[in-house]
Order: C-alpha cells, then sequence, then structure tokens
C-alpha cells in the first residue's frame, strides 16, 4: 500500500521531503517573490531617477510588497492544507491498514470456514456412504424378508386349501350328524309329549282323587269341629254353672265367716278345678277410675275368676 499514488495526482509526502521540504514553484507555478528578485531594474544606486521613476518605483515597491504579502499568505494557507493533506493521508493509510487487516482476518475466518465446509462435506460424504451401505444392507434383508414371507404364504395358503376341505368335510359329516340328531330329538320330543299327556291325565286323575279325600277330610273336621265346640259349650256352661254355685256359696261364706274362710275356700277350689279341668282361679283386685262398676271411681276386687289354662 506504500506505491498508492497521492490523492488528486499530486506526490507524496516523501517525495516532498526528497525535494528539500517544499517545492521551487508556487501552486500556480509561477517563481517564487525571492526568486524574482533580482530580476526587476537597476536600483537607485545605480542611476539616478526622476521624480516620475521614483514615484512609479515606490507604487512598484508597494505592490510588491503586497504581493510578496500575498504570497506569504498563500504559502501559509498552502502550509497547513499540506499538513492536513498530511493528515488525512495518514489517516487514509490507518484506514488502509485497518481494512487489510481485517481483509486478512475476514481472510483467514473465509480459509477457516472453507475448511470446515470441506470437512463438513468430506464427514456428510462418508456418512452419506455409510447410509447408502445401510440402505442396501436393508434392501437386501428386506427382499429376503419379501422372499421368505412369500414363502410362507404359500405354505399358509396350501394350508389353508388343505384346512378348508377338511372343514368342508367336517362340516358335511356334522350336517349329518345334527341331521340324524334332529330327527332324534324329535323322536324325543314326541316320546316326551306323549309321555307328558299321560303324566298330565294322571297328574288330573290324582288332583280329582285328591280334592275328593279334600272334601271328605274337610267334611269330617267340620264334624269334629262342632262336636268339639258342641263339648266345649258343654263344659263351659257347666263350669259357668258352677262358678255361680261357688260364688253364691263364697259370698255367702265370706258375710258369714271373713275374709279368711273366704280366701281359704278359694283356694279349695282353685285346687280342685285345677287338677280337675285344667282351669286357673284368680283374684283380681284393681282401681275402677272411669266409674264402670259403681257409677263412680272405686276400688274393685273380683272374689273369683275362672279361665281356661290354655
Amino acid at each position: 500500500m506504500g506505491g498508492e499514488p497521492a490523492p488528486l495526482g499530486r506526490a507524496r509526502p516523501e517525495a516532498w521531503q526528497a525535494w528539500g521540504g517544499r517545492p521551487n514553484r508556487t501552486p500556480l507555478g509561477r517563481a517564487r517573490p525571492e526568486a524574482r528578485a533580482g530580476g526587476g531594474r537597476t536600483s537607485a544606486a545605480g542611476k539616478s531617477r526622476t521624480p516620475l521613476g521614483r514615484t512609479s518605483d515606490q507604487k512598484r515597491e508597494r505592490a510588491w510588497e503586497e504581493n510578496r504579502r500575498q504570497w506569504e499568505e498563500l504559502e501559509r494557507r498552502w502550509e497547513e492544507l499540506d499538513q492536513k493533506r498530511e493528515r488525512a493521508w495518514e489517516e487514509n493509510q490507518r484506514r488502509w491498514e485497518e481494512l487489510d487487516r481485517r481483509w486478512e482476518e475476514l481472510d483467514q475466518k473465509r480459509e477457516r470456514a472453507w475448511e470446515e465446509n470441506q470437512r463438513r462435506w468430506e464427514e456428510l460424504e462418508r456418512r452419506w456412504e455409510e447410509l447408502d451401505q445401510k440402505r442396501e444392507q436393508a434392501w437386501e434383508e428386506n427382499r429376503r424378508q419379501w422372499e421368505e414371507l412369500e414363502r410362507r404364504w404359500e405354505e399358509l395358503d396350501q394350508k389353508r386349501e388343505r384346512a378348508w376341505e377338511e372343514l368342508e368335510r367336517r362340516w358335511e359329516e356334522l350336517d349329518q350328524k345334527r341331521e340324524r340328531a334332529w330327527e332324534e330329538n324329535q323322536r324325543r320330543w314326541e316320546e316326551l309329549d306323549r309321555r307328558w299327556e299321560e303324566l298330565d291325565q294322571k297328574r288330573e286323575r290324582a288332583w280329582e282323587e285328591n280334592r275328593r279325600q279334600w272334601e271328605i277330610w274337610e267334611k269330617k273336621w267340620q264334624e269334629a269341629w262342632e262336636r268339639s265346640d258342641r263339648r266345649f259349650e258343654e263344659q263351659m256352661e257347666a263350669i259357668r254353672a258352677l262358678a255361680r254355685r261357688h260364688d253364691q256359696s263364697i259370698g255367702a261364706l265370706g258375710a258369714r265367716w271373713g275374709i279368711q274362710a273366704e280366701e281359704a275356700f278359694r283356694n279349695a277350689l282353685a285346687g280342685i278345678l285345677g287338677d280337675l279341668f285344667g282351669l286357673q282361679v284368680t283374684r283380681v283386685v284393681e282401681y275402677d277410675h272411669t266409674g264402670e262398676v259403681f257409677d263412680r271411681p272405686e276400688q274393685v276386687e273380683l272374689d273369683l275368676i275362672v279361665q281356661n289354662s290354655h
């Protein structure tokens, strides 16, 4: 980058230094003022000047001084511009160096990326080859399995044909057995119907006989029940008569002999009735709250109560 041309086609700073710091020409290509100092008219010491000549010489001197001042101002500005150009050139150099550095880093990154890409492509090719080999192996295995499946399917088809023939044969045998079983079942059902009719007739006859026997037994039971009721009524009537008679006797004894004799008689009568007729004799003393006996609330005593103990 040291050989790059300067901006605007001007000489580089190192060329200026080789010329001694600044060129002999001004920016406009004219001679510098000090180079023209000895080139004018002769000085006043050489020749005598007229008044008009002196006035013209003074104007020329003033113009020359003004021109020299302007040239110095122009040189100052040129030096300032040259310094700015130098700084700009150095900044440009720095930026070019930074750009070169970044370009080298980018080139290195590109190289590394290219190498990484190459490595990945090689890895991808290796994997693709492995995958292709596996695919070939899988294809061979799949083809072998399909052949095995076709062989088994053919064997299964043959077995299915044989099984179907065997099933048809067995189905025909089963159909024949079913026909025979149906005929046997029909015969058995007819026999069962016949037996059921006979059993139904026997059941009807037995039911009639049973109903007739029930009517006989019911009639006998009714007669026995009526006899029992008559006998029970006769016994109860006898007991009532005996109770009335004994009640009168007990009342008379109580009135004559007192409560102790009445209690003794009651106990004796309870023993007789209990032993002979299976009856129970008790004495009850209750308080009549509603007045049903004496038409007022009063204590009531039942001297003799005879009841069937069963």
